[in-house]
């Protein structure tokens, strides 16, 4: 049932599809693989994050939601924005344009968060609660890898 600002979905029997959730979300113009990956990579990074960052944890947990969200939604039989004659249908709705399928640029705050991330995916599959040399070398090769990514100028 919708609310009045138009948010929900169909009632069941309503017939049609189901309403665009999170209308305007990126999400809609990736494919159900890419989407996948996307809650399978962000559900890890939000294990690994769990006691250590609950904002960054958080973060993670909402990317894992959206693209559930988007998932279920197309499961319903919500439009499939991925594929290529939708393009129109999306750029109708406000999604997509020049950088469609880019991430965010790669900052040096974000490549500590990857370095911090892997080294503490190394402890954890070790079963360890803190960080040993290993961890500190994992952490170190993900940063740097991290900040090859940083644009220069």
């Amino acid at each position: 049932m919708k609310d009045a600002k138009g948010h929900g979905s169909n009632p069941r029997g309503g017939g049609g599809a189901p309403a665009m959730p999170i209308p305007g979300h990126p999400y809609h113009t990736k494919t159900n693989d890419e989407l996948r990956y996307i809650a399978k990579d962000a559900s890890e990074a939000a294990q690994n994050m769990r006691g250590v960052s609950p904002q960054a944890e958080g973060k993670y947990l909402d990317q894992v939601n959206d693209a559930s969200t988007v998932l279920g939604y197309r499961a319903r039989g919500g439009k499939d924005l991925s594929k290529g004659p939708a393009a129109d249908v999306a750029a109708k709705h406000g999604i997509g344009g020049p950088a469609v399928g880019r991430g965010p640029t790669m900052t040096r705050d974000m490549a500590i968060g990857v370095g911090q991330d892997a080294g503490n995916k190394s402890m954890r599959a070790a079963g360890r609660t803190a960080w040993n040399e290993d961890d500190h070398a994992a952490a170190t090769e993900a940063m740097t890898r991290a900040q090859r990514l940083i644009p220069r100028g």
